[in-house]
């Protein structure tokens, strides 16, 4: 019997029942990186565990790839071409996934899509703030089709602010911003429960909250809640600070929100910090912070822009001005690179020199075309833009229409501007 060394220690593991992948590694997700192979066990493939889902009417293509991966340690992924929704990706596990109830669970993954597609309607101070939006956009990456878009409600400020982020926003970024031919009509944004007519520079609101049975959550509104501009808070199924500008909601801050209604006899205390004006708010619940949010002051109300059609030889020149004074524009800049020289503009030998149609929706009331009142039409004129200064009026849409030489169009370099 041959020599036992007796400092020799060693652990013997064998991967019986997925006891390494799916125990030790706590995967749910069998062959996550598409890597099984027929050298690891002759009946695996990179396709192992996965397949193809359709329903109503769905039609897709799926294969497994390797060329231009995310992540060299993981070459292999998944392609699935969708020609028709609805299509799913569906993994069987390690037989079976097996959920707990009411526990958590993690989903990572590295995905590339070619469109992302977006539904938004925020308040028109939402779009205001940004329309910048899409400005970072990585050109080389998905384009963004906007299949809905729109503010919350029907009055002239809510078409300024559409009007203002079509131009500065999606027609500025048009390389990877995506849009239908559509028409727009505002939708009016919901009451809430409870109104705290609260104006002061910093305040706290603390209450006590019963739920009854199947609660699904209310709102509370404070600041100035008779005029367009105050704040909110959404509680129940899940949390949210708002601000209302101009007579609608958008959120600062949110949490997730949970499918089933809050339990009856749920009792919570809740406190609401609120400072500037309303612009920065906290909320708690239990003593403890869910969430916080800050208005950005600032935020552009004054956009000109300009698009070309070179087939009818015409350029429009958009000015938006969503504020209570007028405004002197010089869109000289925008006339130069439309190839409007300034000799162009002084010929007063030339028929007409100067002077173009446009096109202006505007109004005295911002807040004009609320349902059962009147609202504003358009009106077109002629201005003179001899000197390139365009005279826009306040609470103010305007479209100015340029015959431009085909020539000078196809050498035009034309800037966004913001005044």
């Amino acid at each position: 019997m041959g020599h036992k060394a007796p400092n020799r220690r060693g652990i013997f593991f064998e991967d019986i029942s997925y006891s390494a992948d799916g125990g030790l590694a706590s995967e749910m997700v069998q062959n996550g990186a598409f890597e099984y192979s027929h050298l690891d066990c002759r009946d695996w493939s990179n396709y192992t565990c996965w397949d193809k889902g359709t329903a109503n009417g769905g039609r897709a293509a799926f294969a497994i790839r390797d060329r231009g991966s995310l992540a060299p340690e993981n070459p292999h992924y998944a392609v699935i071409e969708v020609s028709e929704p609805d299509a799913d990706l569906i993994n069987g596990g390690f037989d079976g996934m097996r959920f707990a109830g009411g526990a958590s669970y993690v989903l990572s993954l590295w995905a590339r899509v070619d469109v992302v597609d977006e539904h938004s309607y925020q308040s028109p101070s939402w779009w205001f703030h940004n329309l910048d939006r899409y400005d970072g956009l990585d050109r080389k990456g998905p384009h963004v089709y906007l299949g809905e878009y729109g503010s919350w409600g029907t009055m002239l400020i809510n078409a300024l602010s559409e009007a203002a982020f079509m131009a500065a926003g999606m027609e500025r970024n048009g390389d990877v911003v995506d849009a239908p031919d559509m028409s727009l009509d505002g939708k009016t944004y919901a009451t809430v429960d409870a109104g705290l007519d609260l104006v002061a520079d910093a305040y706290t609101i603390d209450m006590t909250v019963l739920f009854h049975g199947g609660s699904q959550g209310f709102h509370v509104r404070f600041g100035d809640v008779d005029g367009m501009d105050s704040s909110e808070v959404m509680l129940g199924r899940g949390q949210a600070i708002c601000v209302i500008r101009d007579g609608s909601a958008y959120e600062l801050a949110s949490t997730s929100w949970i499918h089933s209604g809050i339990p009856a006899g749920t009792r919570w205390r809740i406190r609401i910090e609120v400072a500037d004006r309303g612009r920065s708010v906290r909320l708690f619940r239990d003593g403890e912070l869910l969430l916080e949010g800050h208005e950005e002051p600032l935020e552009t109300r004054r956009v000109v822009s300009a698009v070309l059609d070179e087939a009818a030889g015409v350029a429009f020149v958009r000015c938006v001005n969503a504020m209570r004074e007028a405004c002197d524009v010089d869109l000289g800049a925008v006339l130069d690179g439309l190839g409007w020289t300034g000799a162009d503009r002084t010929e007063t030998d030339r028929p007409g020199a100067g002077r173009v149609a446009v096109t202006v929706l505007s109004g005295d009331d911002p807040y004009a075309g609320t349902p059962g009142t009147e609202a504003p039409a358009p009106v077109d004129s002629i201005v003179d833009l001899t000197d390139g200064v365009y005279h826009a009026p306040a609470w103010s849409f305007s479209v100015i229409e340029l015959p431009v030489d085909a020539g000078a169009l196809r050498a035009a370099r034309v800037h966004d501007v913001t005044i």
